[in-house]
């Protein structure tokens, strides 16, 4: 539907004959005449055989120069294509935060297997994907949102394969083969086992911080990037410094890529106004998960030569789930400075947050 749109708008651009760029740089007095010709050229009809025709091209303008387009109306038409480009194009951005599981089929004695159904269901979300394994044995199935999953290998004279827990994590190449047995349909053979960690895929080095460290660890400000210095490489920034948040691989603290559900959270403000790394700085509760990548990543990010952080928000499940949240400091619970005198008294400090976070399903009548 967007790109329909799109198009519309486009060619009702084109079929007046509006050059928006040109039109806006003429000046007010020019642009009622470039009105007018343009209104002449759309309006004005062929007058009928022995009709006179008008005496002069002053009068034609004339005529049509009640409907002369408004420069500003014209300038809208082109800022809304601009917009819906934009979202489609942030749709296609959106792939960089799923994971993909592959592998290979095989037998008993180690032949591949072709033809097999693979089904990649969410155990949270019911998300059900489905594909067949080629001539090799081989199945790829991308584009999974991180979670949890169970995969179901079908193929006549084998049993089937259920495997249960199975965890995909953000921006994850998971590995996964299997070895059928020889035996009816009716027969069904259980697996619960994770995935390795070792990527053997690329050879991107990186480190997912899942929630349960992200809300477990203490922060100071609860600031998740803080978690981002676990990763190899990644130290603190310089006291001080603009854009805070950390360095990785020896880079300026402004050649990270932050990248939140696949669209792109980088500061735009000029200068870094902002005095942060990033646009939208979600709560710790929200995060489902964060990846940062500090060496040879793919060339699908992009943008800087510093760290890479992949953060995925927690998806609504087919049940309601929240958490309500107060994390208070204050100064009669903390510690006395080692260099403070005996009678002088701790300097007041008192800080308190709290919030909440609720997920769940989304109902969309005669749709969901």
């Amino acid at each position: 539907m967007v790109v329909g749109t799109i198009q519309i708008l486009a060619s009702a651009a084109e079929e007046q004959l509006i050059d928006l760029p040109s039109a806006l740089d003429r000046p007010q007095d020019e642009l009622s005449r470039f009105g007018a010709i343009i209104s002449n050229r759309v309006g004005a009809r062929r007058p009928a055989k022995g009709s006179p025709c008008p005496a002069s091209k002053t009068q034609r303008l004339n005529r049509f120069a009640h409907v002369t387009p408004n420069p500003i109306a014209l300038y809208n038409v082109g800022a809304m294509c601009k917009i819906l480009l934009s979202l489609c194009l942030a749709a296609t951005c959106a792939l960089a935060q799923t994971a993909q599981l592959a592998g290979r089929i095989t037998d008993a004695a180690g032949a591949v297997v072709p033809g097999v159904s693979v089904t990649v269901r969410s155990t949270s979300t019911g998300l059900q994907r489905a594909t067949e394994t080629n001539g090799l044995g081989l199945y790829t199935i991308p584009l999974l949102p991180p979670g949890a999953y169970e995969v179901r290998v079908l193929h006549p004279g084998f049993k089937p394969v259920l495997r249960q827990g199975l965890e995909l994590d953000v921006d994850q190449r998971a590995t996964l083969n299997f070895s059928l047995e020889v035996g009816a349909l009716s027969e069904q053979v259980e697996v619960k086992a994770s995935v390795s960690r070792l990527n053997t895929v690329e050879a991107s080095q990186g480190q997912v911080i899942d929630n349960q460290r992200i809300v477990d660890m203490p922060l100071n400000g609860r600031n998740y990037l803080d978690l981002a210095l676990m990763s190899g490489g990644a130290v603190q920034a310089a006291p001080n410094a603009r854009l805070g948040g950390f360095s990785a691989g020896g880079q300026r603290v402004s050649q990270n890529n932050y990248i939140m559900d696949g669209i792109d959270n980088n500061l735009v403000e000029l200068a870094g106004a902002g005095r942060r790394a990033e646009m939208v700085e979600p709560s710790i509760d929200a995060i489902q998960e964060f990846k940062v990548q500090t060496n040879s990543y793919p060339a699908e990010f992009g943008r800087g030569t510093g760290a890479v952080v992949n953060l995925t928000i927690k998806s609504g499940s087919n049940a309601l789930h929240g958490t309500a949240f107060e994390f208070v400091r204050n100064e009669v619970l903390d510690a006395r400075n080692f260099f403070t005198p005996a009678a002088a008294a701790k300097p007041a400090f008192k800080r308190n947050q709290y919030g909440l976070s609720l997920g769940g399903p989304v109902i969309i009548p005669r749709i969901w």
